[in-house]
């Protein structure tokens, strides 16, 4: 603003102080110098009227470019740079970009008027051109710099979009992986127990008889027909000991022995004590305990 206000000074001078270079002056009788008068005045105000209406637009294009600036600036900031606005990002956005096309096109309108102005003006004023021009490259930096920032807010939001999208798509699957993992997970230290004496085993259908003894010699004799009910679940990583509640018990399922202890209890009573879960478990999932006493 400082170069354009410098170089607008200096042309209302060079406008204004044409008339004073010395020049050799005809003599001339008082009602023609008094129409010569006339004729200088009407120019000079019509030079005058000129200067002021380019200068008037020449500050309203500044402004709107320092307008523009302003919303190019709250873009780039967010909108935490305007704490009064309840708009969304996406919303401010569109609104200070409406507000700058708006000012470009009333910067477009301007410089065109004044370059007509110019044109349709009698001589020739160098200066003013020059003005006119530098104005017009000014805008055209600003149409510039815009859509540069329009394109860039197309591929963020875009791309911001797309990560959006993608991030959700990453979610999902996540928790679907997670509820898979859980399933399988539960699916695979999931195990299940019952004690009971011979007759209540037989009761629930966990024992059958084989060749007369009420006995399980296999974990494969379990019944295929098996009701689950009959048996406590457990996880096989959080359940560590059983409580027997009896002086004399044993495994009917097959159970590596290295992987358990049987311990009594200060109440005369046995607790399984599971000290290799894997181990344990690695041969079967049914854990069948016949009790006596």
């Amino acid at each position: 603003m400082k170069t354009i206000a410098k170089s607008i000074t200096g042309i209302i001078l060079g406008l204004f102080l044409l008339p004073a270079c010395d020049e050799p002056k005809p003599v001339v009788d008082k009602a023609t110098a008094d129409s010569a008068a006339e004729v200088a005045a009407a120019q000079l105000e019509g030079k005058d009227s000129l200067i002021t209406a380019y200068l008037e637009t020449i500050n309203e294009i500044e402004n709107n470019l320092d307008q523009i600036r302003d919303k190019q600036g709250l873009i780039v900031m967010g909108p935490g740079g305007n704490t009064e606005s309840n708009l969304s990002q996406k919303e401010e956005i569109l609104r200070n970009i409406a507000m700058i096309n708006s000012l470009l096109r009333q910067n477009e309108e301007k410089i065109g008027k004044l370059e007509r102005q110019l044109a349709s003006s009698r001589g020739s004023n160098k200066e003013l051109q020059e003005l006119t021009k530098q104005s017009r490259e000014r805008i055209a930096a600003a149409e510039k710099e815009v859509e540069a920032l329009k394109q860039e807010l197309t591929q963020q939001y875009f791309t911001y979009g797309e990560l959006q999208s993608n991030m959700t798509a990453l979610q999902f699957a996540s928790e679907v992986l997670k509820d898979n993992i859980a399933k399988l997970d539960k699916e695979l230290h999931t195990a299940y127990y019952t004690v009971g004496t011979n007759k209540e085993l037989r009761s629930m259908n966990v024992l059958v008889k084989n060749e007369g003894i009420a006995r399980l010699t296999k974990a494969q004799t379990l019944n295929a027909d098996l009701k689950r009910e009959s048996f406590t679940e457990i996880n096989t990583h959080e359940v560590m000991q059983i409580a027997l509640t009896s002086p004399k018990a044993k495994l009917v399922t097959k159970h590596p022995g290295e992987s358990y202890r049987m311990e009594m209890q200060n109440d005369g009573t046995l607790l399984l004590n599971i000290v290799d879960p894997d181990l344990f478990w690695s041969i079967s999932k049914y854990l069948v305990v016949e009790t006596k006493g």
